[in-house]
C-alpha cells in the first residue's frame, strides 16, 4: 500500500495556547454576560432601575440607560468568541480572521476605556474637604488605567502579528 504525504501542517503550540485561552475566556465571558442581562431584567421588572442619571456626564449616562442592550451585545460578542476560539482551535481560517478582528476590537475598547474618565470626567463627589488629594488620586489612576491599556493594546497587537506572520497562515492553509 502506498502512503500518500499528510498535508496538514505541524499544529503549533502558540495556536493552540490562543484558542483554548479564547475559548476559556469566552466562556466565563458568556455566562457573565448570561448573568447580567438576568439581573438587569429582574430589576426592570422590579421597578429597581427607574433611576434618574442625569447627573452624570453624558458617556456614562448614555452606557447606564443603554445597560441592557450592551449586556445583550457583550453577550452576542461572548458567544462570538466561543464560536471563533472553537474554530481556531480546529484550525479553521474563518476562525483566524475573528480572533484577530476580536482581538483588534479589544484593543480599541481598551484605549477607549482608558480615554473616558479624561472626555467625561465624574463629578468629584465627597472630595470637596480634599480636593488636592482627590487630583492626586484621580492623576494616579489615570496614570495607571492608561498603563494598563496601553500594555493590553501591545499585547493584543503581539497576538495580532503572530496569528497573521506566514507561518501561522500557512499552518491553517494546510489544514
Amino acid at each position: 500500500m502506498s502512503r500518500t504525504p499528510s498535508r496538514t501542517a505541524p499544529r503549533s503550540d502558540f495556536v493552540t495556547g490562543v484558542a483554548l485561552t479564547c475559548i476559556v475566556l469566552a466562556s466565563l465571558s458568556t455566562v457573565g454576560s448570561a448573568v447580567q442581562c438576568a439581573i438587569l431584567a429582574l430589576w426592570r421588572q422590579q421597578g429597581l432601575w427607574n433611576t434618574s442619571f442625569a447627573e452624570l456626564p453624558a458617556p456614562m449616562r448614555f452606557v447606564l440607560e443603554h445597560a441592557g442592550l450592551l449586556s445583550g451585545l457583550a453577550a452576542v460578542a461572548s458567544i462570538v468568541a466561543l464560536a471563533a476560539g472553537i474554530g481556531l482551535l480546529r484550525r479553521q481560517n474563518w476562525a483566524r480572521c475573528a480572533v484577530v478582528a476580536l482581538l483588534g476590537l479589544g484593543i480599541a475598547v481598551s484605549l477607549a476605556g482608558a480615554l473616558l474618565p479624561v472626555f467625561a470626567p465624574m463629578p468629584a463627589i465627597g472630595a470637596a474637604g480634599l480636593p488636592g488629594a482627590f487630583d492626586l488620586i484621580r492623576g494616579v489612576m489615570l496614570a495607571m488605567g492608561g498603563v494598563t491599556a496601553l500594555a493590553i493594546s501591545v499585547l493584543l497587537g503581539w497576538l495580532i502579528a503572530r496569528l497573521l506572520s506566514p507561518a501561522v497562515r500557512h499552518e491553517f492553509r494546510a489544514s
